[in-house]
């Protein structure tokens, strides 16, 4: 995977997600870093294994929950 500043300049849009539809949204994007606002410590590994699988990025939390 690219260094996450590479990623950033090439993708600086980052969508914020609050809520499962707008993860839907985010996930069927052209972005490649997703912004979890909404998760909970019994949702977060759930939603980044989602990401995960769509080959996407989840900003920050990956460093804190190894999967």
């Amino acid at each position: 995977m690219k260094n996450l500043l590479d990623e950033l300049i090439q993708n600086p849009i980052i969508p914020a997600v609050r809520d499962k539809a707008i993860l839907e949204c985010a996930l069927n994007s052209d972005c490649r870093i997703i912004f979890l606002l909404h998760s909970t410590i019994l949702t977060i590994r759930d939603e980044i294994n989602i990401i995960k699988r769509k080959n996407k990025i989840d900003s920050g939390v990956k460093s804190l929950f190894s999967l």
